[in-house]
């Protein structure tokens, strides 16, 4: 795939996390992912982990909002942990954790973004 067409689908899996988020939470793992997302556009709910908190009981304290959210934690090790235990921890509250915005960046994902406060770095100009 060349440049303009993985820029294209870039742009357009960012359209659909703005608009997806008007109505569902992203799940970030600090303030830096979530001033990205605020960055691209993101202008939704955004909910940083407390780091305070169990996963379990974060994700038991969500489930009293909401039904779904979108999990989007790094693609770095620590990040791809997470991913796996706010997925199994949703799935128990039986809150439906929407994965494609972390698969789909993840494919663009490079060893130097690794990050999701990095995703400006898709943007052109």
């Amino acid at each position: 795939m060349n440049n303009s067409v993985l820029e294209q689908k870039l742009q357009e899996l960012f359209e659909e996390l703005i608009l997806k988020n008007e109505t569902t939470p992203i799940i970030v793992e600090g303030k830096n992912d979530e001033a990205a997302l605020r960055k691209i556009g993101a202008r939704g709910e955004i909910i940083r982990l407390n780091i305070g908190q169990s996963i379990l009981n974060f994700c038991e304290d969500i489930a009293r909002i909401h039904d779904e959210v979108i999990i989007l934690p790094d693609w770095d090790v620590k990040g791809r942990q997470l991913f796996k235990k706010l997925k199994r921890a949703f799935r128990y509250t039986r809150v439906k954790p929407i994965e494609k915005f972390w698969f789909g960046f993840k494919k663009f994902s490079s060893k130097d973004v690794l990050e999701v406060e990095y995703l400006t770095k898709f943007l052109s100009g």
